[in-house]
């Protein structure tokens, strides 16, 4: 479950400029799409990872040429799958070009209706080998090439995928020396996209101070989620996103929220109920 927690509509920020870094914000809207999704399709999802042979290490205008043909191979061939990805790059760990900055991407597949993945993955894996145009031999095997598994019903897997790959930040100076510019991650066959059913819950005046409150509390609990909690005590900002909470334990805080602004006379508006 999401909620998004609204507040006063802003005017535009202006032109958009070059692409270079992944932002927070970047990675909150990744996060906030991964989240809209229902718990029993991250149990049937897939997750891989594509990379380039020693032959073929690409600059960043071939890694968008070879993930845009990526894209309309996957639309022509499989119209019912749609993965989501996210590209890093990192120093290279093996081969001729040990230390060099190269690329990979991560990749979720999280609709695949009628399709199965013994089958879909040796698709990738031999349309990838293609398309980047490698003349090794070993390019789909021994980690690189395109890799695919089933997250075996377990659901803490993809969190675990996503929270490491595709949550990680980048940095600026790297990407621009390997001259990248533009998205760090997307969705091919978006209009597979199975998002979940959800619900718009608008809170106004003390009912957010309350909620957010009560979200640091929630957070605390755990040793990661003091970080975050910590975080949100220092952000000012009335707009925000829950992300991660189960939808059982966040209505309760929601409603929990709603009862302590009532008692104090703070309702919706930000008057008093007479």
């Amino acid at each position: 479950m999401k909620a998004v927690i609204h507040q006063d509509a802003r005017v535009g920020g202006g032109e958009r400029g070059k692409v270079t870094e992944y932002t927070s914000a970047a990675r909150r809207r990744f996060q906030e799409l991964f989240c809209s999704m229902a718990t029993d399709v991250l149990l049937g999802s897939w997750a891989g990872r594509l990379s380039w042979a020693d032959d073929t290490l690409p600059d960043g205008k071939e890694v968008k040429r070879c993930l845009k043909v990526l894209q309309t191979r996957l639309t022509q061939g499989w119209p019912a799958v749609c993965l989501m990805w996210r590209m890093e790059i990192e120093p290279r760990k093996s081969g001729e070009h040990v230390g060099r900055m190269v690329p990979h991407i991560h990749y979720v597949v999280v609709a695949h209706e009628g399709v199965e993945l013994d089958v879909f993955a040796a698709w990738i894996q031999k349309a990838w080998h293609k398309i980047t145009g490698s003349g090794d031999v070993n390019h789909t095997v021994d980690g690189i090439g395109a890799q695919l598994r089933e997250v075996y019903g377990n659901p803490r897997m993809v969190s675990w995928y996503v929270s490491k790959y595709v949550t990680k930040s980048a940095r600026e100076n790297i990407a621009q020396g390997f001259g990248w510019t533009g998205r760090w991650w997307g969705v091919m066959g978006r209009k597979n996209f199975p998002r979940a059913k959800s619900e718009d819950i608008v809170l106004r005046g003390r009912e957010i101070v309350e909620l957010r409150r009560l979200v640091r509390a929630w957070l605390r609990r755990t040793k990661s989620g003091k970080r975050y909690a910590k975080k949100m005590s220092r952000n000012t900002g009335v707009g925000f996103s829950l992300l991660g909470i189960p939808a059982r334990e966040l209505k309760r805080m929601i409603g929990h929220a709603v009862m302590l602004a009532a008692s104090q006379g703070d309702f919706p508006g930000g008057g008093t109920r007479e």
